[in-house]
């Protein structure tokens, strides 16, 4: 992959950082230009930025007559599911054409990301519906007749069919359950407000966060 962002700082353009979270530390930065290889397969954030693990060369700045070594860290690829650009792009002619073209397709949309409803209360009610409207079940909004769908029950499993968007503080997502398909909040914008989300991120059969905690707790401790 070849970086094609070009953020006009003379610090550089692409922050590497130690691991896949937005939050670890930062390792090194790439300049428009610089050509990386993938090391293993992308991961999606929540919000559908897609973070990449890289192999690239760097010398220590102590030696800098030393030949480079390759190193190890992660990029963000693409933010265009938040309206931000595209930093990497594939090299090989055949792949690049490929992404291209998948970016002219409108509506596209190749992952496939698996969500569990949880956390709608006895009393409250998560409405599947035809716009892309926030009824978030604690706000007390019922939506009209006419766009309702269905209303999602705690257990059930929906397919998200494309990228979710921001509306008046919630984070609405398209999805699909049996032969229905239509829009759904999936939680607040704000993360910081104390109220869970109402789906949980499914894979392989299992929450994404236990996972992550699994493959966490089996990890060796760094020296």
């Amino acid at each position: 992959w070849q970086v094609v962002f070009s953020s006009g700082s003379s610090k550089g353009d692409i922050v590497v950082r130690k691991g896949v979270s937005l939050d670890s530390e930062e390792v090194a930065v790439l300049t428009c230009g610089t050509v990386v290889e993938q090391a293993a397969p992308l991961e999606y954030t929540e919000e559908g930025i897609v973070r990449m693990p890289i192999l690239f060369e760097g010398r220590q700045p102590s030696q800098p007559s030393n030949p480079p070594k390759s190193k190890m860290g992660w990029v963000t690829c693409d933010a265009t599911s938040q309206g931000g650009p595209r930093f990497f792009e594939p090299v090989d002619p055949e792949q690049k054409a490929k992404a291209k073209e998948q970016d002219q397709e409108e509506g596209h949309w190749e992952t496939n990301r698996i969500w569990r409803v949880t956390n709608v209360q006895d009393n409250e009610q998560l409405a599947l519906v035809k716009k892309c409207e926030p009824f978030a079940p604690s706000s007390g909004k019922i939506p009209p007749s006419e766009i309702l769908v269905r209303y999602l029950l705690n257990g059930d499993i929906v397919t998200q069919v494309g990228h979710s968007k921001k509306v008046r503080g919630y984070m609405v997502m398209p999805v699909k359950i049996d032969s229905d398909e239509g829009w759904v909040v999936r939680r607040l914008v704000d993360r910081s407000r104390d109220h869970p989300a109402w789906f949980e991120e499914m894979i392989n059969g299992e929450p994404r966060e236990k996972r992550r905690h699994r493959k966490s707790d089996s990890k060796e401790p760094e020296d």
